[in-house]
């Protein structure tokens, strides 16, 4: 076995993945799958003893545990993975209905199956599923204090993030304070308002991609489950049910949700520098525009060019180039973290919306912002390159195209009038440029 898996050592502070299994030709293929795919390293123990020794030592460290069959049901093992609140996955070749009732009762956050290569797979699936679940919160709705207990103890079980609200107006307060809610699990009779109107109310502001829905009932009327669905939610849940279930129902809608992001990503992100493109810019600048002017705010228009880009490629590579629109991305997108649209149009091109409580200053923005391009040094293979901006804004209360062209004419200025500078038209209605 190698020495990168023999060494549980936890001194480091590190997060590990225990790994309850005396196979140890099995155990180390878990083990490199682990860090491979879900980037954690694991703590081997060969017996039930050596496990539970593991969590109480370090119960901070153990993000999830791998346990084989056989030693699923060590009262001693449950207790400790419970009591420390480590989500035990248990795997094996294959589990009967009865075993798999079994197991359901005990505090398990997933059971796996399978054999070789397909089984490491699934098993490593199951556990880079519960790190990211960190990362995604569920309301819980449910005038049912019991129930809402059952469906937190259910889901923080798996590592989801959970809240919880007795009736849809709470629900309401808790999406309005809560952006990052992705899931809504929500019973139908509940005082003041019912899932069914919940369900309405969300659609009003959140779609199925955004915000996904799941209703739950006890009663056996099956025209519940259409009713739910047919007033917007993504799913439903029939009471009772066995946890295998709500965590099938639950894990759906939440990959659904992320491969929606992932597409979205994809679709409205440049790939090299990660920010904002035109597709994206174009879809929700006129809203952003709107909205700003609506409160009273300026909106400036910036139109940036990188100058003698086209040297850059030629005389280092577009390798070298690639590593500088990447580093001036990320100068952009510093000075402009918040409260504007950051976007490359194409090439060497970037364009910034951004929002402010005056045109006073705004030159000296933008201005600073080149400062920090022309100070920056870009290393590659050795070499320290250095870039300089061009800047046209417009600040102009008139519509989006016309914010654009006149703050390219200006950056047509900048360039003409010598490179490295911020041209602008001020107050007073004079063109000045800073650099």
């Amino acid at each position: 076995m190698t020495e990168l898996l023999k060494s549980c050592a936890l001194s480091d502070g590190s997060n590990r993945i225990l790994v309850l299994e005396t196979n140890e030709e099995l155990a180390e293929s878990i083990g490199l799958a682990l860090i491979r795919d879900v980037g954690l390293p694991m703590c081997l123990a060969s017996s039930v003893e050596e496990a539970v020794a593991y969590i109480e030592d370090f119960p901070d460290n153990m993000v999830a545990a791998l346990v084989g069959f056989e030693d699923a049901g060590a009262k001693s093992l449950l207790d400790c993975l419970t009591k420390f609140q480590v989500p035990a996955v248990v795997y094996g070749s294959d589990f009967t209905d009865d075993i798999r009732g079994k197991l359901s009762t005990l505090s398990i956050a997933d059971v796996v199956t399978g054999e070789g290569d397909k089984l490491i797979a699934e098993v490593v699936s199951s556990v880079g599923r519960m790190v990211h679940n960190e990362e995604v919160t569920i309301l819980v709705v449910d005038d049912s204090r019991s129930m809402r207990m059952a469906l937190v103890r259910f889901l923080t079980n798996r590592h989801y993030r959970v809240v919880e609200a007795a009736n849809g107006v709470e629900a309401m307060k808790l999406l309005n304070q809560r952006p990052d809610i992705k899931l809504v699990i929500t019973d139908n009779e509940m005082p003041e308002m019912d899932g069914f109107s919940l369900v309405r109310e969300i659609r009003k502001t959140y779609s199925k991609e955004d915000l996904a829905v799941i209703g739950i009932s006890a009663k056996t009327n099956s025209m519940l489950s259409v009713k739910f669905i047919t007033n917007g939610a993504n799913d439903f849940l029939q009471k009772p049910f066995v946890k295998e279930e709500l965590y099938c129902r639950v894990d759906h809608n939440v990959d659904m949700l992320q491969r929606i992001e992932i597409i979205r990503d994809l679709s409205y992100k440049d790939p090299l520098t990660r920010l904002c493109n035109r597709r994206y810019f174009f879809e929700n600048a006129e809203e952003f525009l709107e909205q700003a002017r609506e409160n009273g705010q300026v909106v400036c228009a910036a139109m940036i060019d990188i100058d003698h880009f086209k040297q850059v490629n030629d005389t280092y590579g577009h390798d070298a180039g690639d590593v500088v629109l990447k580093s001036v991305a990320t100068i952009i997108a510093d000075h402009f973290p918040e409260n504007a649209i950051v976007s490359r149009f194409g090439g060497e091109e970037f364009c910034v919306l951004s929002i402010h409580d005056s045109a006073r200053g705004v030159a000296e923005l933008f201005d600073d912002m080149r400062d920090a391009v022309e100070q920056a040094e870009t290393e590659v293979d050795g070499l320290d390159l250095k870039v300089t901006l061009s800047v046209g804004l417009c600040t102009d209360r008139v519509d989006l195209g016309s914010m654009l062209k006149l703050a390219d004419g200006r950056l047509y200025m900048a360039k003409e009038s010598g490179r490295n500078k911020v041209v602008a038209r001020t107050p007073g209605g004079l063109i000045r440029d800073r650099g």
